[in-house]
Order: structure tokens, then sequence, then C-alpha cells
């Protein structure tokens, strides 16, 4: 039962620790390919300015994480929230070609293309100056958002987050495989011991005679050696034998097919 559990926790924290890097290098892929990293289809950003702070239940505070989602541009609505490249602004303002989360508040077709025109929730900023997105430069339309999941995205920023969350594991699993080495060793030298004070018990040699008893317990020690050089020696040889039948297997194998082919 012991065995099993520490089996478990191994393999659990071995696991995170797999994962997580998993998920790291995926993002840094997805941000090469096209801007903005994404795992399994969403990505996750981190509201800086308070453009779309407003009434409605999907405006955004400042310090909010959002979690979007690609779709097909077509499927983009009047009323939705999406986040796209800004390169483009109505006329007398400069766009900040960088990400932009805003609302949708029209939808064009020119040119055969989509045109969506945004802008932020935020009354006290002037209407005037809003998003023209071309159905190139959308990213995503808004799925969720939350303080809580900021906060987290924020963390995720500073420096120590990564070292911490991969390090940390891999600590804990170096600890716990050590705990459970050393607790291996303490347990095979008691039975060790037990064996050693039975069998002198056995031939009658007297535990308080330390030369008898020191020259028996080497004698023990050097069969247990040898016992384990045989075993060992076992096993390579049973690996070898496994490692010969199976190319034979396959070269056999390979003969049929062959001779197989011939004859037809």
């Amino acid at each position: 039962m012991k065995k099993w559990v520490d089996n478990l926790i191994s393999g659990l924290l071995g696991a995170f620790i797999v994962i997580l890097l998993g998920c790291e290098i995926t993002m840094i892929v997805t941000e090469r390919k096209s801007g903005l990293p994404s795992l399994f289809g969403y990505s996750f950003l981190y509201v800086k300015t308070d453009s779309m702070v407003g009434d409605r239940p999907d405006s955004l505070l400042v310090g909010d994480g959002i979690v979007i989602k690609r779709y097909d541009p077509s499927a983009v609505e009047v009323g939705d929230v999406i986040t796209f490249y800004d390169e483009k602004v109505s006329s007398g303002y400069v766009p900040t070609h960088g990400l932009v989360t805003h609302r949708v508040y029209d939808i064009k077709t020119e040119d055969g293309g989509l045109l969506f025109y945004c802008t932020g929730d935020n009354v006290s900023s002037d209407r005037n100056a809003y998003n023209i997105v071309a159905a190139a430069d959308y990213k995503g339309t808004m799925v969720a958002h939350s303080v809580a999941f900021g906060s987290f995205l924020e963390a995720t920023q500073e420096t120590w987050f990564m070292p911490v969350t991969v390090f940390v594991p891999l600590g804990l699993l170096a600890i716990w495989e050590g705990a459970d080495i050393f607790r291996d060793g303490r347990k095979a030298e008691k039975e060790e011991r037990s064996q050693i004070e039975a069998m002198m018990a056995e031939a009658g040699v007297n535990p308080s005679d330390e030369g008898t008893r020191l020259l028996y317990e080497e004698k023990f020690r050097y069969k247990i050696e040898l016992r384990h050089e045989a075993e060992e020696a076992k096993k390579k040889e049973r690996a070898r034998y496994r490692k010969e039948f199976a190319k034979a297997k396959k070269k056999a194998k390979s003969e049929t097919r062959e001779e197989t082919g011939e004859n037809k």
C-alpha cells in the first residue's frame, strides 16, 4: 500500500511538471505564429486600461483577466467583445498597433470583406474614436472574465513565477524520492541485520565475541554481494536473450514475407 502511495505522489508531481512545461512551450509557439499565445484554442489576456469600464455584465475593469476564443470572423455579432490587432482608427486618431479588446457596435461588408466597428464601454471616452477592424486582424471573442483570474495572470508575469512553479515541484519530488530511498535503505539494513543475527544464533556464534561476530558479518555480506552479482548477471543474460529472440523473430517474419511475395 505504501509503495503504491509513493508511486502515485511521484507520478502526480512528475505529471504536473511535464504538463506545465508543455503548456509553456505551446504558448510560446502559438505566440510566434499568431502574435497571441494560446492554449487548446483559448488565449488569456490582462486588462491594462479603463476603456472597457461600463455597466454591462461583460464590461471590464482594469486588472480583469479575460479568456478569448478565436471563431470564424463571420460568427462575430454586434455586441460581442472581441480582441483584435489595432491597425486602423477613425480619422484624426492614431492606432496603438497592439492588441485591443473592445465591443462591436457595427459590422459592415466592404470589398467582399468584413469590417468590425468597435469602441470601449467607458462613457467618458470619445465615441468618435472607434476602431475599424478587418477580419484579418480579428484575434478572438471574449468568453469569460474575472478579477481573480487577472490577479493570477499578473502573477505569471513576475520573474519568480516560472522558477517557483517548476523548481518547487522538482524539489518536492527530489525530497520525496530521497526520503523513499533512505527508508528503503534502512529497511534493507534492518532485514540484513535480522538475517545475520538469526544465522549467528543458528551457527552458535557468541554475539559478545566481537572478533567472531565481525568475521561472520563480513562473510555474510560477501555472500549477499555474490548473490546480487549473480542476479544482475542473470538479468543481463535474460535481456540479451530477449533482444536476440526479438531480432530473430523479426528476421523470420521478413523472410516469410519475401517468400510469400515470390510465390505470388
